[in-house]
């Protein structure tokens, strides 16, 4: 495949400085540029693999691309508009989708790596008073993903899947918020946010047919375990996430064809959790505590 885009961004504003009313300013600015970003893909099914039932293999190549623009939050300062460059992406996969034993081991899994050159990253600065969105430099990740469906039995099915993630910038801008958090924060190394080193799901769903209610009767019950590592929250990396986990599950029943009852709780450990916030104006986005919810569901 083959993409040319076209970007092209107008802002016009009148700026009056919180502090100095009687100095407005007016603020236009064009933004403009165009990628050509191509797709290369190949895929091979195999119709008899011996342990496979159905496999299939595949890699693709591919360019992504975001367009440039402008930043205007900041509260106080007195240069309240910021500009920012496109941001280009080249990602390598490869990966396979297999059915073994049967059609009872379903197993999905891809590597990729990817190369973002000019990222764009949300940076907070100014003491926590501006938010612009600044060209840090050049990242590298590449991670694993998998997702893993067993049915080892009647009415009973396993399941797991996840992310192992390795990220580094390897063309550090030092003007970017990122190189100013080694100084201002003492970190060994500036890292790249939102890339924790892994995080997974694992599961489980059984049915149990039962001889009352009429055909289609089932006693269910199932729960997830998620786990993740810690990360950085933004690009300034100042407030780190710390690793948490989530166990969720239900009970139910299906009475007859129609009718079903269930009785689901999330987070049931009642952990806290903070998966966001800023450390310069102390807000914070809490998960929600432990929750309970009954249904019934009727089906004509």
């Amino acid at each position: 495949g083959l993409r040319y885009t076209y970007d092209d961004k107008d802002f016009d504003f009148n700026f009056i400085p919180l502090f100095a009313p009687l100095l407005p300013e007016s603020i236009s600015l064009v933004s403009d540029s165009d990628e050509l970003t191509p797709r290369f893909g190949l895929d091979y099914t195999f119709e008899d693999f011996g342990w496979a039932d159905n496999l299939l293999i595949y890699g693709d190549v591919s360019k992504g691309f975001k367009g440039g623009g402008f930043s205007a939050i900041a509260i106080f300062s007195t240069v309240p508009v910021g500009e920012y460059d496109p941001e280009t992406n080249w990602t390598y996969e490869f990966g396979l989708k297999a059915d073994m034993f049967n059609n009872t081991l379903r197993v999905n899994a891809n590597y990729f790596f990817a190369v973002t050159e000019d990222a764009q990253i949300n940076a907070t600065v100014d003491g926590g008073t501006a938010f612009p969105i600044q060209n840090a430099g050049d990242i590298e990740v590449d991670g694993l993903e998998f997702e893993i469906t067993w049915v080892p039995t009647d009415g009973l099915t396993l399941f797991a899947n996840g992310a192992l993630l390795n990220s580094d910038y390897t063309n550090l801008d030092p003007g970017a918020a990122p190189a100013q958090s080694e100084i201002i924060f003492n970190n060994p190394k500036a890292t790249v946010p939102q890339t924790p080193d892994f995080a997974y799901t694992v599961g489980f769903d059984y049915r149990m047919p039962l001889s009352f209610g009429g055909g289609g009767s089932e006693f269910m019950i199932g729960a997830n375990y998620f786990s993740s590592d810690d990360y950085f929250v933004g690009a300034t990396n100042d407030f780190i996430i710390s690793a948490y986990d989530r166990t969720d599950g239900y009970v139910g029943l299906a009475w007859g064809d129609n009718l079903e009852f269930r009785l689901s709780g999330r987070n049931l450990t009642d952990e806290t959790d903070i998966i966001s916030g800023s450390r310069a104006l102390g807000g914070f986005i809490f998960l929600p505590q432990r929750e309970w919810m009954l249904s019934a569901t009727y089906r004509l």
